[in-house]
């Protein structure tokens, strides 16, 4: 989920089912009691429709219960440990949120919203991750659809 929303680790083990609606996820980050709203596009969709509803909380582990943050990191390491990736960590999953939304056509302004960050933030993580060819190809698909080119 967060890899799709740029929600943290510590917001997804709080995240709410009531803080979700058919468009949209809604709720207070952590870090800075901001509202946050980030959209529901079919990726994230995927990830809520397979997510059983056993609790208040989202996500839960096997038993039911919710997860902690804590948790979700031991998951998280565990994962990794078995897909033999040993470079990532779970905050570079929001880095890959901001490069999809990026090149998916939303401004800087846009994704720093989403993921509660400054859009000078944004800017760096685009010109460490995304490539030239990326940005040029989501700059012509953002002119298509304003029908400019």
């Amino acid at each position: 989920m967060s890899a799709h929303s740029g929600i943290a680790r510590i917001d997804l083990s709080r995240l709410r089912w009531s803080d979700i609606d058919d468009h949209s996820i809604q709720y207070n980050r952590s870090k800075t009691g901001e509202l946050a709203t980030v959209p529901i596009y079919p990726a994230i969709r995927a990830v809520l429709d397979d997510t059983p509803r056993r609790a208040p909380i989202v996500f839960t582990n096997t038993r039911g219960k919710p997860w902690t943050t804590d948790g979700l990191g031991t998951a998280f390491q565990k994962a990794k440990k078995k897909a033999r990736i040993t470079e990532l960590r779970f905050h570079d999953l929001r880095g890959s949120a901001v490069t999809y939304l990026y090149t998916e056509g939303l401004s800087d302004l846009e994704v720093a919203d989403i993921v509660g960050w400054s859009e000078e933030s944004v800017r760096q993580i685009k010109k460490r991750y995304v490539s030239r060819k990326a940005v040029a190809s989501a700059l012509i698909e953002r002119l298509k659809r304003t029908k400019r080119v």
